[in-house]
């Protein structure tokens, strides 16, 4: 049996296959479902978008989604099925990503073939966890074209103009932007703030204040991200950060014995 093998760890049901370490061609579950990248690098594509993953992010998937999964390279990726009430709120898929989640996913790739794990008390904590989590305040949506997807890859985090990161996938501004409109929705300069936005409001979420969030999304100053939060209508103290130390769903499992 090789890491390539779903088998490697057992499976709750035929269809519930909980760690891949390869794409696996479009398919869907009739129960909501959640990717979560531990490592590596890949997207999931939907019928008319793309989310890029990263490690430490995951796409939460309502039930009867068609999803392909693409990883670029050697990857590890949980896909746990949730019960059936459990679905992404408003939607068939939102992003999610917190360290409250991330430890539990971490406990789920270190104990799920060990004798004794008690599945089903994990999965109500990972399910209570999912419906209390903050998730990315914007949803972007990955353009399909591969150099323009190759720019929105970068670009939150990248100094760069626009013009600059353009030349770099051998097209002009005009086409970047035309792209952007057709296939996200937004013009380019919003896609991008919208971006930054995220990071900065994932790194506000996990406490480390402004100090953190203004070089990890790449705004210069406190004062530009507090206006662009503010033409966004997001207030700073919606951001609220998550519990220090262990998380309270951890503690649950530790003290279960999970």
């Amino acid at each position: 049996m090789t890491l390539a093998d779903p088998r490697l760890l057992p499976a709750e049901d035929e269809h519930d296959t909980v760690v891949q370490f390869r794409s696996h061609p479009p398919h869907q579950h009739q129960e909501p479902h959640l990717i979560y990248l531990i490592s590596g690098a890949g997207s999931v594509r939907l019928a008319d978008r793309e989310h890029a993953l990263v490690p430490g992010t995951g796409l939460w998937l309502a039930a009867d989604v068609e999803h392909e999964l693409r990883l670029d390279g050697p990857g590890v990726v949980l896909g746990p099925l949730l019960s059936p009430a459990v679905g992404p709120p408003a939607g068939r898929e939102r992003r999610v990503q917190s360290p409250e989640l991330h430890e539990l996913m971490t406990i789920l790739l270190a104990r799920w073939a060990t004798p004794g794990f008690d599945r089903p008390l994990f999965r109500e904590v990972m399910e209570r966890v999912l419906t209390e989590i903050g998730t990315d305040r914007f949803d972007l949506a990955l353009p399909r074209h591969a150099a323009a997807r190759a720019i929105a890859l970068t670009a939150a985090r990248s100094d760069s103009t626009l013009a600059e990161l353009a030349a770099e996938q051998f097209l002009s501004t005009r086409q970047v932007q035309r792209i952007f409109l057709d296939q996200t929705g937004l013009p380019f300069a919003t896609w991008r703030t919208r971006a930054r936005l995220n990071l900065a409001v994932s790194a506000l979420r996990r406490g480390e204040g402004m100090r953190g969030a203004v070089p990890e999304s790449g705004f210069g100053s406190r004062r530009t991200l507090r206006r662009a939060l503010a033409r966004e209508g997001v207030a700073l103290e919606s951001l609220v950060p998550p519990r220090p130390g262990r998380s309270n769903a951890a503690r649950r499992l530790v003290r279960a014995g999970a």
